[in-house]
């Protein structure tokens, strides 16, 4: 569908709903994020204590009249930097807000036409993953996404996607049956945080309807398809199209889903070699107890270093601490490493064009042309969405830890990416091909995590400059 946006036309016309350009657009890129604001919704709000995670009060808060969580009891005991703890007093572990905001504007009407439109969607929420499907409001009837393209370009063939369906198209026109074949009739359209979809989605003979763009996934980190779904008055709700405009010519020269055959890049050759990489969570010493009003206390740990039977939850009753990301032994045990952590062996300096210089931890340190498979090993419970700095990839496909056989990737998946999601417990694996040289990253692409720590340097250099493992760069790498 076209035409899109060009360089030169200005804010107004692309955003006042009856400027003749805004009309005319046929592509349209859509930024989705959650938010919450202050209680006159004049500045974005975002909790300062680590409290707010766990739904209860910082301590004195209650007594001072001004409780976050009124009824609830507080956090009463010490963080760092304050002795005998290992919790941090503001980082949450990762939030979910209640207002959804596309392009920058709440819960948006997007008038439309009933014609066929592209979307180019990024999910750019802090934690939260997506799960998106579309429903006519008047009749309740669901309508398809037609996926052609990922972050770094069009996939190998376009995929209907609605609730329970994920359809290969032949591309000749053909419409194939409805056939429920995902895991859980709840799976849509999944897009993590950092992941975009490229999409269409035909209005065609929906004159007067509107369509509504909702968001099945948690209100909490995703575990899988059954997760507790979201609120539906508030982030089960992102954007809602209205089909009122014209038609225009030109909409009747616009390749029907059904018969586009995608220009996709042929797929990379057999990696001759494989690293394993891991991500683990690292979880709380501290034991806690709730005392007569419901406050959480510090109590001693026992002689073994266990906690006592009538604290919460143990052995661990704070549970999460940090998400770290790390490698894998022979014996497929992760070795947990933290940003500029010395036991990735020797740092490695490297040389910056601007003439200052760095030294990393590195224990990644592809060729320069290079093809490697990569093993995301996920240790700990929680699903993540994990991202390579100029890096593309395919995704091979996932399995569980105790599997040998891998689960192909998602149809939507099948083409090249810069982001992928991995479940807990699990093996994901993809194929990059290292075109560029110098120092990037790797890391988790939920905010929370990725500026805690969930973050690892890699090294792409050429045969003259290599990094040896644990080593150090015989040539500067320059970036």
């Amino acid at each position: 569908p076209g035409p899109a946006p060009v360089a030169g036309q200005k804010y107004w016309e692309l955003n006042t709903p009856d400027s003749e350009a805004r009309q005319t657009i046929r592509e349209i890129p859509l930024l989705i994020q959650d938010r919450s604001f202050s209680e006159d919704g004049s500045e974005f709000w975002y909790p300062d204590n680590r409290a707010f995670y766990y739904k209860m009060n910082v301590e004195g808060s209650v007594e001072a009249g001004n409780p976050q969580f009124p009824g609830k009891g507080e956090i009463r005991f010490p963080m760092l930097p304050e002795p005998g703890t290992d919790i941090h007093p503001k980082w949450n572990i990762a939030l979910f807000f209640n207002v959804m905001l596309v392009n920058g504007a709440s819960w948006p009407d997007y008038e439309v036409a009933p014609a066929i439109y592209r979307f180019r969607m990024v999910n750019g929420c802090n934690s939260r993953f997506l799960n998106l499907k579309l429903v006519v409001q008047e009749d309740g009837k669901e309508i398809p996404f037609f996926h052609i393209g990922a972050e770094q370009g069009f996939g190998k063939r376009v995929v209907r996607v609605q609730s329970g369906e994920m359809a290969i198209l032949p591309g000749d026109c053909s419409v194939p049956d409805y056939t429920r074949n995902t895991a859980l009739p709840s799976q849509a359209m999944l897009v993590t945080p950092g992941e975009r979809a490229d999409v269409i989605i035909d209005f065609t003979g929906l004159e007067g309807k509107t369509v509504r763009m909702e968001n099945t996934a948690s209100d909490s980190s995703f575990l899988d398809f059954d997760d507790t779904p979201t609120d539906p008055s508030l982030t089960g709700q992102v954007i809602q199209f209205r089909v009122n405009q014209k038609r225009l010519k030109s909409d009747e020269l616009t390749t029907n889903p059904y018969c586009l055959n995608p220009v996709a890049e042929p797929a990379l050759a057999a990696a001759p070699k494989t690293r394993r990489v891991s991500s683990s969570d690292v979880f709380s010493k501290s034991c806690l107890k709730l005392d007569e009003h419901d406050n959480r206390v510090l109590v001693d740990n026992l002689p073994d270093g266990s906690c006592p039977p009538d604290s919460l939850a143990p052995p661990s009753p704070f549970h999460f601490k940090m998400a770290v990301l790390g490698v894998v032994t022979k014996d497929l045990s992760p070795v947990e490493l933290l940003w500029n952590d010395p036991s990735a062996g020797k740092l490695v300096p490297v040389h910056l064009l601007n003439g200052h210089s760095l030294t990393v931890p590195v224990t990644e340190n592809p060729s320069l042309g290079s093809t490697e498979d990569w093993e995301f090993w996920s240790f700990g419970v929680r699903a993540h969405p994990f991202h390579l700095h100029l890096v593309r990839f395919e995704v091979i496909g996932r399995r569980r830890m105790d599997e040998e056989e891998l689960s192909p990737p998602f149809p939507y998946e099948m083409g090249f990416k810069d982001t992928v999601f991995v479940y807990p417990k699990s093996v994901t694996v993809i194929r990059a091909h290292f075109d560029i040289e110098g120092l990037y990253v790797w890391h988790c692409h939920k905010f929370e995590h990725e500026d805690n720590e969930m973050m690892r340097p890699f090294i792409v250099s050429a045969k003259g400059n290599r990094v040896k493992r644990h080593g150090v760069v015989a040539k500067k790498v320059d970036m």
